[in-house]
């Protein structure tokens, strides 16, 4: 037990040593120290940093920021700060949906073409059900507007989302039988509420919820010119160690951009708990699970991911969206809660929530072997990494034994990202060979090792399920012909965008609207890796290369023709 211990405190930020039966409780200020250490690296005026609160028996223990709101002006980050939420947002569209289905103003079970009649007619009807559980199908608009060369600070607004989506000739699946997490599916249903009620969600969510919940500083952001007190900027820092400025510049929400503070999410969080009052069916129903047309039950309710940690039941969202990082991580059982809001890109909001409980939640819970933290719940620290060495670690990983299908790993928003089975996880470095996610639908710790044979990718996930992929090895030898089967450009109307494929010294490069070019990492005869995505050529019936197939995560089989 002392060897188990002992390596949990080499692999953990936080030593858990104290958490034996008859310990004494720490005091406050021990707490409030051990919580200023989890944040200290960010703790200054000068950098982008968290805000903090915590919550039991609807009491607010501790509350604090660290680091600043904007470093133009040196503004501290405190409990008001108003943060973009990013994807932690989803909940709140989903309770809007949940209280007019309570209210009879329509059904989960209704076909999603009632309310938006462009919606396609695919071959099997998508319910309101199915875009809240994230078994819609429905390709990620986000996604969709990547592939398209779309940067996220140029503007788009509900409508030209709507249209993106509705353009949509194809589905990822068919709808019930898979889980597929779609930013899509929540903002149409953010387009319902408008349509249901002939308000938009963001007068609905003030009038329904923000206002009778005391949330005078929590809104939709409907209006990027408007004046928001206490508005926090976000940032991500650079090679040379500066910082750039991120701009939220769109009204597209549902799936992200609400805007709160610690002080309101505070205020959201009683209601969960408060189950006396007129909220307690909407909290029922908020924590009613997703099921799959096969029966099985899943993890994902309305906007809310039921988990564990520690042996303790949770019920969570996390966001990452333009530098924002944040995570509100709920205990029902022991009436607590976590909440952690951050700025910079490189936060780990998610494993600071869970520090935060081990500090203010289980330091008061009785221990006992059950209680102590397995080894795979306690997450390393981050290290920095230069970018090229992160650069040499993308491709595609594969194992002909695993139905995964290429596991793509590249780079960007300063972290590796990992794409494998529909699912994005970003990686940060906790060792110059192993990353960990800070995000995604599980938790993933990731190995890389290279030997005389070249290099594997070992993919750890919990439960010690392990699995190995080698790097796929591309097919190098070009001959002239085969270079020129591929050339030319290919269109997509679904996302009005041109890919040009060209050749030069011996290498295929393609070149999309609004990109730099890129490098076709060639994979199989006619299958290409070019960053995170994978692009499948087709021939005609006379072998002709006439258009390609693009997979890249939320976003399955969309269609370029020649």
């Amino acid at each position: 037990m002392m060897m188990r211990t002992a390596l949990v405190c080499l692999l953990g930020s936080v030593c858990f040593m104290g958490l034996v039966p008859g310990a004494s409780a720490q005091t406050r200020d021990d707490r409030v120290e051990r919580t200023r250490q989890i944040f200290a690296e960010w703790d200054r005026l000068d950098s982008p940093g968290c805000s903090v609160g915590v919550v039991r028996d609807g009491e607010v223990v501790f509350e604090q920021g660290y680091g600043s709101a904007n470093l133009d002006y040196g503004v501290p980050l405190t409990s008001q700060s108003v943060f973009y939420m990013a994807s932690t947002s989803k909940q709140f569209a989903a309770a809007s949906i949940a209280l007019l289905a309570l209210r009879g103003d329509l059904s989960l079970d209704d076909d999603v073409a009632q309310y938006i009649p462009e919606f396609p007619a695919y071959a099997s009807p998508i319910t309101i059900r199915h875009l809240v559980h994230h078994t819609s199908g429905v390709r990620d608009y986000l996604a969709l507007r990547s592939i398209a060369g779309k940067d996220f600070e140029d503007f788009f607004d509900m409508a030209w989302a709507v249209d993106m989506i509705t353009r949509q000739e194809d589905l990822n699946f068919a709808p019930g039988s898979e889980f597929l997490y779609s930013n899509s599916g929540y903002l149409l249903l953010a387009e319902i509420v408008a349509r249901v009620t002939g308000q938009p969600l963001a007068e609905f969510g003030r009038e329904n919820f923000f206002a009778p919940l005391g949330m005078e500083a929590t809104h939709w952001g409907d209006d990027r010119h408007r004046v928001v007190a206490n508005r926090v900027t976000s940032y991500d820092e650079r090679d040379d160690g500066t910082q750039r400025r991120y701009l939220k510049n769109f009204h597209a929400m549902g799936d992200g951009n609400l805007l709160s503070s610690v002080e309101d999410l505070i205020e959201w969080d009683r209601m969960f708990f408060d189950t006396a009052n007129t909220w307690a069916p909407l909290v029922e129903l908020m924590h009613t699970p997703g099921v799959l047309n096969d029966g099985t039950t899943l993890d994902y309710a309305f906007g809310l991911f039921a988990g564990e940690y520690r042996d303790r039941r949770t019920i969570s969202h996390g966001g990452a969206f333009l530098g924002f990082r944040t995570e509100l991580l709920r205990f029902p059982d022991d009436r607590f809660t976590s909440i952690v809001l951050c700025n910079f890109g490189a936060a780990d909001p998610t494993s600071y929530a869970k520090q935060v409980a081990d500090i203010w939640l289980f330091d008061d819970v009785v221990a006992d072997a059950s209680q102590s933290p397995r080894a795979d719940e306690v997450e390393a620290p981050r290290i920095d990494l230069p970018q090229s060495a992160m650069a040499a670690l993308t491709g595609a990983y594969r194992n002909p034994d695993v139905p995964l299908g290429d596991v793509i790993v590249s780079l960007g928003d300063g972290a590796l990202v990992l794409e494998a089975a529909g699912e994005t996880f970003h990686l940060v470095p906790t060792a110059p060979d192993t990353f960990r996610s800070i995000d995604g639908p599980t938790p993933l710790r990731i190995l890389f090792e290279t030997d005389a044979d070249g290099r594997t990718l070992r993919l750890l996930l919990p439960g010690d399920q392990e699995i190995l992929l080698s790097e796929a090895e591309p097919v190098e030898q070009f001959t002239p012909t085969e270079l020129g089967a591929f050339v030319g450009s290919f269109y997509s109307g679904e996302v009005d965008a041109t890919y040009v494929v060209f050749e030069r010294d011996g290498q295929l490069f393609v070149e999309r609207s609004g990109s730099d070019e890129t490098v076709l990492r060639r994979m199989s005869e006619n299958q290409f890796a070019v960053g995170g995505s994978t692009l499948t050529f087709t021939r005609d019936g006379g072998g002709r290369v006439d258009g390609f197939s693009l997979d890249a995560g939320r976003v399955r089989g969309l269609r370029f023709v020649r």
